[in-house]
């Protein structure tokens, strides 16, 4: 269900209750939903179908407790991820009391349940979920669980949202499968907070969790959303509870258990709730007593008349916890660290990356000291190919849970190829290291043969990435890849599966082996191109696929930007040119060739390389095929003469050339042996092209004189043609 964020938000709405109409309009879930369904029978199917894994979920988690097999309790590492300018007015006494709400209104022991109603208490849930801060990183380091990020930027509450991403201002997600992300930060326009539905909204994992305004957190003075109940009410869209109404828009056709009716036990209702009534309330949907469950979490009354979610509820949050978020049943990410006494990290390779361009190198390396005690010393061994290893005795000083980086000694005796590069740790502080684990780290690079003049590739054969190409995959996921799905020419090209990256911003590279330019006149880039986009160009606030050049020509020490094209300019099929929302394969007229330019790039240069560089937004697939680099070489007398006519002898066309741009030429007139006019062309004053052809193919074989007219001279030349 691609790139649709149900934006499960709990509005900021008016006090006064019964603004049906207000609240429902001020919840984007129905509207974006209802704009999902709309799509086709494809997506109305994979809803049912997500919702109907749910109901035999429930069904099964039903039968088991009826057979006196209780869920057992479980308890959820949380990170609380603080994004704001000043972060400071979030303190860690807020963000626990935050958590003791979760614990409280989960556990069903907030005190506040004594606001339910007779007739609903027997339907109060209990259930098993509890949360803890978490007490180890991802990486296994000590944490309190609350992460702060000083840092203006807001929620955009939609994918690629910049408080889940740090190269965007915001905080990365830690392992969503082991860890509930709450980020606490600004939203702006009176939302109040956000989270991912699991297996319905097809958001990156890079961005599942939840979004709360700060504001929302207990204790402050932002009545009447200030008891927590905003986290509340999130978490539970996070284990895929609906709002109560079933966002129907007073149909009472809705349900916030589709394709589960049996398992519904919240009263159907026309609308969510605003303010924060008393006594009995009925509707359309439920007219007689005991009429709306106004008290549910899943409504958007105010914090205060927020007291309870139903068994049914409670079934189906445990049914969703089982099915889409398993990794939280046995995560440690709650389980504090215990430091050992000599534990380092090879963390990073940070030299070389894809590509080499000498046969040796010194690789360097980050290493992170996860010891209790002060790193002094350290081997460090690294070979290629498991050949030779050569070792580095490092020495200096780490601070417990700090880092550095090591340049190693140089390896030598590379020859052109694909290579495997490992490097291990060993001995810290001159012994066994206690925690072998983490004390190796590998990487592949190509250390390319120069090519000729002319480079052309259209991925053909089935060896992968062509023999002195390289890729480099920063974040190890999806990356360029040859394909037969699609070609323009041949049976295969190469794409980035930009519809189902599982994250954002993320950067793949696809690089050229190294091309001699040093006496090149002209070089030129042409391939060709398939793109869409996912949503339309002109959707305000999306950040789209882009496609970017770049070339090289010290092995990837700088680079020099010469073509970025993204969004509307991305586009290739003028049929989807408002954006296709299924997998863009393109057809063989949905491809464009684009030509690049690259001399002005390569002054004093003599190799490059060039890098296709993609930026992944989750919008659509990106192809290339036929990719040509290729140097143009003018004649030498050209170029010491200035001008030349070839070929001599012809048969039927010859060409008058210049070198530079002729801009005082006036004319050219050709003769025949006779001294009579054959043709004649006038130019204006700088207007000549620098190759100009002349067909006298229906014409006698013999001597011709050709005559060139600049605004200073005039030269003459003989030019013979044959059979």
């Amino acid at each position: 269900m691609k790139n649709i964020l149900f934006l499960l938000v709990l509005f900021s709405v008016n006090k006064t209750f019964a603004q049906k109409k207000q609240a429902a309009n001020r919840c984007a879930n129905e509207a974006l939903l209802k704009a999902y369904l709309k799509r086709g029978a494809e997506a109305v199917k994979n809803f049912h179908l997500s919702e109907k894994r749910i109901a035999a979920k429930m069904l099964e988690i039903q039968q088991r407790k009826l057979a006196g097999r209780e869920q057992a309790v479980v308890t959820v590492p949380v990170v609380f991820h603080i994004v704001l300018p000043n972060t400071s007015v979030v303190t860690d006494a807020a963000i626990n009391a935050q958590l003791n709400v979760l614990n409280t209104d989960y556990s069903g022991s907030n005190a506040d349940s004594t606001k339910i109603p007779a007739a609903f208490k027997p339907l109060f849930a209990k259930t098993n979920i509890r949360f803890t801060l978490a007490q180890r990183t991802p990486d296994d380091e000590p944490t309190t669980g609350i992460d702060r990020t000083e840092s203006a930027v807001s929620s955009t509450f939609n994918v690629g949202d910049p408080v889940k991403h740090r190269n965007k201002g915001g905080a990365d997600i830690w392992d969503p499968s082991r860890y509930l992300n709450i980020w606490v930060t600004n939203i702006p326009g009176g939302i109040l907070g956000y989270a991912k539905l699991p297996d319905v909204n097809d958001i990156p994992t890079d961005e599942d969790g939840v979004v709360i305004l700060y504001q929302t957190l207990p204790g402050t003075s932002f009545t009447p959303y200030n008891l927590g109940r905003t986290g509340v009410h999130e978490v539970g869209h996070y284990f895929r509870l609906l709002h109560i109404w079933g966002d129907d828009n007073g149909t009472c056709a809705g349900s916030d258990f589709p394709d589960a009716p049996a398992m519904d036990d919240t009263p159907n209702q026309a609308n969510s709730t605003s303010g924060c009534p008393s006594g009995v309330v009925t509707d359309a949907c439920s007219p007689v007593a005991p009429g709306i469950m106004y008290e549910n979490y899943m409504d958007f009354t105010d914090d205060a008349c927020m007291v309870m979610f139903s068994k049914g509820q409670q079934t189906r949050m445990e049914a969703a916890l089982s099915l889409y978020r398993p990794g939280l049943l046995t995560s440690n990410g709650g389980t504090p660290v215990t430091l050992l006494t000599r534990n380092v990290k090879a963390q990073q390779i940070i030299s070389p990356t894809a590509v080499i361009c000498a046969s040796s190198f010194q690789p360097v390396i980050k290493i992170r000291n996860l010891a209790s005690t002060v790193l002094t010393s350290l081997q460090i061994s690294a070979s290629v190919d498991g050949g030779t290893v050569v070792t580095t005795n490092w020495t200096g000083s780490v601070a417990s849970l700090s880092e550095t980086s090591v340049t190693l000694s140089s390896i030598t005796g590379i020859t052109s190829g694909t290579h495997n590069l490992i490097i291990y740790t060993s001995q810290p502080n001159g012994a066994s290291d206690e925690f072998v684990k983490n004390d190796t780290i590998k990487s592949s690079f190509v250390y390319p043969s120069t090519t000729g003049n002319t480079l052309k590739e259209g991925f053909e054969s089935t060896v992968f990435p062509p023999n002195g190409w390289a890729i480099d995959n920063p974040d190890n996921s999806l990356t360029w890849e040859r394909t037969t799905l699609a070609a323009k020419t041949g049976n295969a090209s190469v794409r980035v599966h930009n519809f189902d990256y599982p994250a954002i911003d993320e950067k793949d590279y696809l690089i050229t082996p190294i091309f001699p330019v040093n006496n090149a006149d002209s070089t030129f880039l042409t391939f060709q191109l398939a793109a869409v986009t996912f949503s339309s160009p002109s959707s305000p606030g999306v950040s789209f696929d882009t496609l970017e050049v770049l070339v090289t020509s010290d092995c990837g020490v700088t680079y020099q930007s010469v073509y970025k094209k993204g969004g509307a300019a991305l586009i290739t099929s003028p049929s989807k040119a408002d954006g296709y929302q299924a997998e863009f394969i393109p057809l063989s007229d949905e491809w464009r060739k684009d030509s690049i330019y690259l001399t002005p790039y390569l002054n004093n240069v003599s190799n490059l390389q060039v890098v296709f560089k993609n930026i992944c937004n989750y919008e659509n697939n990106v192809y290339l095929d036929d990719i040509n680099l290729y140097n143009y070489f003018i004649n030498p007398i050209l170029k010491e003469k200035g001008l030349l006519i070839t070929p001599n002898p012809f048969s039927s066309s010859f060409y008058v050339q210049h070198y530079p741009n002729p801009t005082t030429l006036k004319g050219i007139a050709v003769y025949n042996s006779l001294g009579q006019l054959i043709m004649q062309r006038t130019f204006a004053v700088g207007q000549a092209s620098t190759n100009i052809e002349f067909n006298l193919g229906g014409l006698q074989t013999g001597m011709y004189y050709v005559k060139v007219f600049y605004t200073d001279k005039t030269v003459t030349q003989k030019i013979l043609k044959t059979n």
